[in-house]
């Protein structure tokens, strides 16, 4: 997971893949705790 999110970041605007991630996270009625774990301690995922 955390390569993938590094892959986007890499090629994307921050505050794009933080606005798709939580969005994933917020809507997909599915629980993904990794994801959860990267969108609570990664700053560059935080929406301000």
């Amino acid at each position: 997971m955390k390569t993938a999110v590094e892959n986007l970041l890499a090629k994307h605007p921050k505050e794009k893949v933080a606005l798709y991630l939580n969005t994933i996270h917020a809507t997909s009625g599915v629980q993904w705790p990794n994801l959860e774990a990267l969108l609570g301690s990664d700053p560059r995922l935080q929406i301000a």
